[in-house]
């Protein structure tokens, strides 16, 4: 009798995986090139060393340039590469500035 029961039990677990292979990975949310710079620079603010906060405002400095912004996108790229490494403070008060300026949430498609 147990047996009899699991056997539609089986055919629904069997049909359920195949529809999810069949349908394939759930889609995820494309960021526009600038809330991923914004969102990298605020991964590099929280390691030690100064030359990934670097790279990540060199990256935010070129994707304002390409909007458009080269107000800010020259103050980020002066900051990137000041003799020394940019505190994590700094960089983080530029990102905050950014997004006011930009209304940069993430939402936004590439």
């Amino acid at each position: 009798m147990l047996v009899l029961a699991a056997v539609p039990v089986t055919l629904a677990v069997r049909r359920m995986r195949a529809y999810r292979r069949a349908r394939g990975p759930l889609p995820r949310e494309e960021l526009a090139p600038l809330e991923r710079a914004l969102r990298l620079l605020e991964w590099a603010n929280r390691q030690p060393a100064g030359e990934n906060r670097r790279r990540a405002l060199e990256l935010v400095a070129l994707e304002l340039l390409r909007g458009g912004r080269g107000d800010l996108g020259d103050e980020a790229r002066a900051l990137a590469w000041s003799p020394p490494p940019p505190p994590p403070e700094e960089a983080g008060q530029l990102g905050t500035r950014v997004r006011t300026a930009t209304g940069s949430d993430g939402a936004n498609s590439a």
